[in-house]
């Protein structure tokens, strides 16, 4: 006699009748994880910066960094996160942030997605102004405050 498992995903509210194959099973696992644990692309160009962001979001968000906007358009565009963070000043070689927002609030998957902008340009009000006014959902401050960090993402995705 086979033991049956029953798996329940929260938000579709359906149930899943598995027989005890472990390798199914250990599938359909990946895959209620990989639904649960919310997604954060960040692009920056600081290999400091990014390790420190990874350091940030780690046990709350999980996080992928890309060096320029153009590593994630030629790369992962097919990779949708739940929220985007931009670094704005990415060299001179390469898009700056408020050119990636423009292209992300041009495509389908991406457009309604919330970005934040995460700057050492936002010191004042006016400069926080200007990036909102450009379309970010929210724009933060170099260095990072983990709390705040946390709180701002949280305010979008849940």
């Amino acid at each position: 006699m086979k033991a049956s498992v029953v798996l329940s995903v929260a938000c579709s509210q359906e149930h899943v009748l598995v027989q005890s194959n472990r390798s199914l099973i250990s599938s359909l696992s990946y895959r209620f994880i990989d639904f649960i644990v919310k997604k954060v692309i960040y692009i920056e160009d600081n290999a400091v910066n990014s390790l420190v962001f990874k350091q940030m979001l780690k046990g709350h968000y999980e996080s992928t960094v890309f060096p320029h906007g153009e590593a994630y358009f030629e790369e992962a565009s097919d990779f949708i996160p739940d929220l985007f963070v931009l670094d704005i000043n990415l060299g001179p070689d390469h898009m700056e942030g408020t050119e990636i927002l423009k292209v992300l609030r041009e495509k389908e998957p991406t457009k309604d997605l919330p970005i934040i902008a995460f700057t050492a340009y936002a010191y004042n009000r006016d400069q926080e102004e200007f990036y909102l006014d450009h379309g970010f959902d929210a724009v933060l401050s170099k260095p990072g405050n983990q709390q705040l960090m946390l709180e701002t993402i949280g305010k979008f995705i849940r």
